[in-house]
């Protein structure tokens, strides 16, 4: 079960959100708060490192975020990664999913969401700035993609 969900429909074709979120070293193209991003390796099991802009609190950005990708699976539109240690989150074995779905032709579903040990005991904040981070990549996702 998931500690937290975010959902977006964004007004494109499936392949053309999935070529945008699949390069998993492509973070910090399409997430605001995401100043930097570098990838070590490439497929499954390569690790990107994110280092996060000012906005994120700084108890957050003390430590750059490694994950690791897990699953990719280019027909099922799917991605999961895994949070790696040390981490500034106080959580521990969080995975994360994003999984598109095509609604319509041009219409496509993004489901994002993290689990981890610690459910369903998530500190709230913790949670809410998760959310709050995933509300703003897919919506910034949403603008750099949509057709009119």
């Amino acid at each position: 079960m998931a500690y937290v969900q975010v959902k977006t429909t964004i007004n494109a074709p499936v392949e053309n959100v999935w070529g945008v979120v699949s390069a998993f070293g492509g973070l910090s193209l399409w997430c605001p708060s995401v100043k930097a991003c570098a990838l070590e390796g490439f497929g499954l099991g390569s690790i990107r490192t994110a280092s996060l802009h000012d906005v994120v609190p700084a108890e957050y950005r003390a430590i750059a975020q490694r994950e690791r990708l897990d699953a990719i699976d280019a027909e099922q539109f799917t991605l999961t990664y895994a949070l790696l240690q040390p981490s500034a989150l106080p959580l521990h074995n969080v995975r994360s999913t994003m999984q598109l779905f095509r609604r319509e032709a041009s219409v496509t579903e993004i489901v994002w969401d993290s689990a981890a040990d610690e459910e369903p005991f998530v500190p709230k904040e913790v949670a809410a700035l998760i959310e709050a981070f995933y509300g703003e990549c897919l919506g910034n996702l949403k603008l750099l993609l949509e057709v009119a």
